[in-house]
């Protein structure tokens, strides 16, 4: 009997919150949207099985970067999206075979709710129509059957609020003036040049990078549970249509 393998994605990247790797939901509005005249972004139109690898020409199994939108082929070809990467540090892209996202930083598959517009926009030209769950959610919305559900929805943060609130999480640069500081999220030293953040609330400090992987799993500080994010600790992440 063969075995079977199943890949799990990483659901804690912190590279999401940087907007060097993803452009904000209004590069990904789509013509199935009733908002797009409300926005200056031109709906994203992809023909993706006939899109071209740009290094290339390749059409076989092409990726697609969430910071430019530059189109490379995979590994499995000749690695210009490896290659992209390494020279604009673009970390996360997303396939336009089985609409899974990459980062490259972090060497993973990796699931992150702020990677909904991207994803709801190729899906969209790879198929042209909606995602069956989002088509779900928007007739059961209709039917006024979880009147509650969106009515909570309504004052919840959107990706583009909370993708802003992460990066504006301040930090610095450590120096070697100040005190040694061990992060507690790694329980690791925190050396001279890494970036540190330092909580307005509570003053706690951490690695930056380890901070935003760990807000995307709570809104709350590793050593005194205090809020961090204001308005997001346990209410639902909505997508910007």
């Amino acid at each position: 009997m063969a075995s079977m393998f199943v890949v799990e994605p990483k659901r804690d990247c912190p590279h999401f919150a940087q907007s060097t790797n993803l452009l904000p939901p209004e590069h990904w509005t789509i013509s199935a949207d009733t908002n797009t005249n409300n926005t200056e972004q031109d709906p994203v139109s992809i023909d993706i099985p006939t899109s071209q690898c740009n290094t290339c020409q390749d059409t076989s199994e092409n990726w697609i970067c969430l910071s430019c939108k530059a189109i490379s082929c995979s590994r499995y070809v000749s690695g210009h999206s490896r290659e992209h990467f390494n020279a604009t540090e673009h970390a996360l892209c997303l396939s336009f075979s089985d609409l899974t996202i990459w980062c490259n930083a972090c060497d993973s598959y990796v699931v992150s709710p702020l990677g909904r517009p991207a994803h709801r926009a190729l899906y969209f030209n790879k198929f042209g129509e909606l995602s069956p769950s989002e088509l779900s959610e928007q007739a059961t919305i209709n039917t006024g059957e979880v009147a509650e559900e969106k009515k909570q929805n309504d004052t919840a943060p959107s990706i583009e609020t909370l993708r802003q609130a992460l990066e504006n999480v301040p930090h610095a640069s450590f120096s070697a003036s100040e005190e040694e500081l061990t992060c507690c999220i790694c329980q690791m030293d925190v050396e001279v040049g890494q970036n540190v953040s330092s909580l307005t609330t509570c003053s706690h400090r951490f690695h930056r990078a380890c901070l935003l992987t760990w807000l995307l799993r709570t809104n709350e500080c590793p050593t005194c549970r205090t809020q961090v994010l204001e308005a997001w600790a346990r209410n639902p992440v909505v997508a910007t249509k």
